[in-house]
C-alpha cells in the first residue's frame, strides 16, 4: 500500500499517532495509526471512571457528574473507529 512509511511519528495526540508515508502512485499522505492496545485500556478506563462517579456521587450527593461517564461511553467507541471517521471526513 505504501511506497515509504516514516516509522517515526510527525505528531502524537492521546489515541493516536501520525505518520508520513507517500503511496504506491507517489502521493505524500499523513497516515493515522492508533496506539497499541488502545481499545483495551479505554474499557478499563471507562469502567474506572464509571466507578469513581458513583464512588463520588456516593460520598458527595450534590456530585451530578454520571452523564458524564455516560457521554465518554457513548461516544468514545466512535473517536476509535477510524474507519468511520474517515467517512465522517
Amino acid at each position: 500500500m505504501f511506497l515509504t512509511f516514516e516509522e517515526k511519528p510527525i505528531a502524537s495526540a492521546s489515541i493516536a499517532q501520525v505518520h508520513r508515508a507517500r503511496l504506491l502512485t507517489g502521493e505524500e499522505v499523513a497516515v493515522k495509526v492508533q496506539h497499541p492496545e488502545l481499545i483495551e485500556n479505554t474499557r478499563f478506563d471507562l469502567s474506572l471512571l464509571s466507578g469513581f462517579v458513583e464512588l463520588a456521587e456516593w460520598m458527595f450527593p450534590q456530585f451530578e457528574y454520571r452523564w458524564l461517564a455516560e457521554e465518554l461511553a457513548k461516544n468514545l467507541p466512535k473517536e476509535l473507529n477510524f474507519t468511520l471517521e474517515a467517512s465522517n471526513i
